[in-house]
């Protein structure tokens, strides 16, 4: 349990600095809290029904691995956020970073896989 708190909080910082290095080196706004706007009612729906979703999956079903739970997630969210992102905010380039974290998220899932973590 100690190694997977740790390995977590290392992933949030690390992605925090990530997210930092490449919004300057891709000349995106530093201020994303504009574009955290949902786009409409269904978009804000969908998100959070991903969330409810996972959470339920994680607590009613324990035949699953959490590895493979964490992976259909990231997934499936990351890549509504990049469709929505390039659908209706195309101009502001938030879904080349999207893109990006979706990479990030499938190898740190993999590595905490790796290193037994998960």
């Amino acid at each position: 349990m100690v190694k997977t708190i740790i390995f977590i909080g290392l992933m949030i910082v690390i992605t925090h600095f990530l997210e930092k290095l490449l919004r300057r080196k891709l000349n995106l706004e530093t201020d994303p809290d504009v574009y955290k706007e949902p786009v409409n009612k269904w978009h804000k729906w969908i998100s959070n029904l991903f969330y409810v979703t996972f959470l339920t999956v994680f607590i009613i079903v324990d035949d699953i691995p959490i590895w493979v739970m964490l992976t259909v997630f990231c997934i499936s969210y990351q890549g509504y956020k990049i469709f929505m992102e390039w659908k209706f905010e195309k101009a502001t380039k938030e879904y080349l970073l999207s893109v990006i974290f979706l990479g990030f998220y499938g190898i740190t899932i993999g590595i905490g896989t790796v290193i037994g973590v998960f």
